[in-house]
C-alpha cells in the first residue's frame, strides 16, 4: 500500500463512532410478477443455469454494523453528479475476532488489518500466494483482463479494468481437481490447483480497500457459461438490483418475466449482466459485525457497487430484451438440428417429437429438451447449451475511463 493510501485509512475515526443504519427493505424483492407462458431460457446458455437454487439469497443481518458516513464520504471527496454507491448487503466473513482484537478495531480498521495480516495487506498472505500470484492465475489462464491505472502524481493504482473472458469450470481442469498447473510467464510462481483458480476470483480484486474500485464487464465474446461457484461470487461482488437505472430496471424486469427459472435474484442478474454485457463498478471495504446471543463478533468485508453512466440505455433496456427473446424463436431450426445430431442412436419417434416441438412453441421445446437430458440412452450427449447470437450495438468499453 501506497504511502498516500495508508494515510487515508490512518485518518478514520474509531470505529465505535455512530453510525448510519441500514434501510430494512429487501434490495432482492421480486421486481415484477411471474409470467406463466416461457420456459426457454435454460436452453439459451446452459442447462446448469436451470438448477435448484444453491446460494439462497441473504438479507441483512440485524447485527451488521454499516460502513461510517465518514468512510463512505472520504472515497468521493469532492461532490459528483455521477451515481453514487450502493451497499451490497451480503458480507463476506473473514473470521472472528478476540477481545485483543476488538481493542486494536477501536483505533481503526488499519491498525486491526496490519495487526491481522501485515503492513499494506488485505488478506494473508505467505511468501508466495500473494495478490499478485492470484492475478496472474486469472490472467495466464486466460480467464479475466486486467488493466490498472495509476494516479500519475502520486503513482498509486486508483482504480482498474477487468475484462471478463472465460470461467473455467471443473470439468474442463482435469479429472483431479488438484492438478496443478505451472505459470510458465513467471516461473517463480508455484504451480496453481483449480481450487487455486477459485480463490484467485475474490483475492486478486482485493486490492485495496476504501480507496480503490474496479471496472467490471463480461467480454463481447463471452459465452455465457459458468461453473455454480461463481454464482456465489456474483452475490457479493456483482450488480445489484437498486443500482440500476430506471429503463434499465425496466429491461431487467422484462427479462425475469420472459425468461422464467428456479434461480435466486442476483443469479438473474449475472445472467442479464452477462448476456446484454452490462458493466458495473465495483469497490470494497472492511466491516465490523458485533457479538450477539446469536453470533461472535465478525471482520467482514462489504462490497460497494454503482452504475456506471456511460452504458447505453438501449443496450439492456425492455426492447433489447424483448428483441433477444424473439431471436429465439429465429433459432428453432438450428435448435432442432443439434438435438437430432445429439442423439446417441437414430430414434424415429423422438426425432418426430423434436420436429413437432419445434414448429410449435419454445414451451413445448423446452419440456422435450428436458426429456432428453433425463434420457439414460442420451444424458452424456444431450445440448447443453445453444450458441448466443446475441451482438452489442456499439462497444461502450473501447476507453471506460476517459473522462
Amino acid at each position: 500500500m501506497s504511502s498516500s493510501s495508508s494515510s487515508k485509512i490512518e485518518d478514520k475515526k474509531p470505529v465505535n463512532q455512530k453510525l448510519v443504519p441500514f434501510s430494512s427493505q429487501n434490495r432482492f424483492s421480486p421486481l415484477t410478477p411471474i409470467a406463466k407462458n416461457s420456459q426457454l431460457y435454460s436452453n439459451m446458455l446452459q442447462s446448469k443455469l436451470a438448477t435448484p437454487n444453491i446460494f439462497p439469497v441473504q438479507s441483512i443481518s440485524p447485527f451488521s454494523k454499516p460502513i461510517p458516513s465518514e468512510t463512505q464520504i472520504s472515497t468521493n471527496p469532492k461532490p459528483t453528479n455521477k451515481a453514487p454507491y450502493v451497499l451490497n448487503p451480503n458480507l463476506l466473513k473473514i473470521q472472528i475476532l478476540e477481545d485483543s482484537q476488538i481493542l486494536k478495531l477501536n483505533q481503526g480498521f488499519h491498525v486491526l488489518t496490519e495487526h491481522l495480516f501485515g503492513r499494506g495487506k488485505t488478506f494473508h498472505e505467505n511468501s508466495y500466494k500473494s495478490r499478485e500470484y492470484y492475478q496472474t492465475i486469472l490472467q495466464e489462464s486466460g480467464s479475466v483482463q486486467i488493466d490498472h491505472r495509476s494516479n500519475n502524481k502520486e503513482g498509486s493504482i486508483d482504480f482498474s479494468k477487468a475484462r471478463i473472458l472465460k470461467i473455467i469450470s471443473p470439468e474442463n481442469w482435469s479429472s483431479n481437481l488438484s492438478f496443478e498447473k505451472p505459470l510458465y510467464q513467471f516461473p517463480a510462481y508455484p504451480r496453481y490447483s483449480y481450487y487455486d483458480y477459485q480463490e484467485a476470483w475474490t483475492k486478486a480484486f482485493f486490492l485495496r480497500n476504501y480507496s480503490h474500485s474496479w471496472f467490471i464487464f463480461f467480454d463481447k465474446n463471452f459465452n455465457c457459461e459458468y461453473p455454480r461457484w461463481f454464482v456465489n461470487w456474483y452475490r457479493y461482488m456483482g450488480l445489484v438490483p437498486i443500482c440500476l437505472p430506471t429503463e434499465i430496471l425496466k429491461g431487467f424486469s422484462k427479462f425475469k418475466e420472459l425468461f422464467i427459472q428456479q434461480i435466486p435474484e442476483f443469479e438473474y442478474l449475472l445472467q442479464f449482466t452477462m448476456l446484454f454485457k452490462v458493466p458495473w463498478i465495483m469497490s470494497w471495504t472492511f466491516s465490523y459485525q458485533e457479538a450477539t446471543d446469536l453470533n461472535p463478533p465478525w471482520l467482514n468485508r462489504q462490497f460497494r457497487l454503482k452504475w456506471w453512466d456511460k452504458v447505453t440505455i438501449s443496450q439492456a433496456n425492455e426492447q433489447a430484451v424483448f428483441n433477444h427473446y424473439q431471436s429465439m424463436y429465429n433459432q428453432k431450426p438450428e435448435i432442432e438440428a443439434n438435438l437430432i445430431k445429439s442423439l446417441s442412436s437414430p430414434d424415429a419417434n423422438l426425432i418426430s417429437k423434436i420436429r413437432a416441438a419445434a414448429n410449435s412453441s419454445p414451451e413445448d421445446l423446452q419440456q422435450l429438451l428436458q426429456e432428453i437430458r433425463n434420457s439414460p440412452t442420451n444424458s452424456e450427449n444431450s445440448p447443453t447449451s445453444v450458441k448466443n447470437n446475441f451482438q452489442d450495438a456499439q462497444d461502450p468499453f473501447d476507453d471506460p475511463f476517459a473522462d
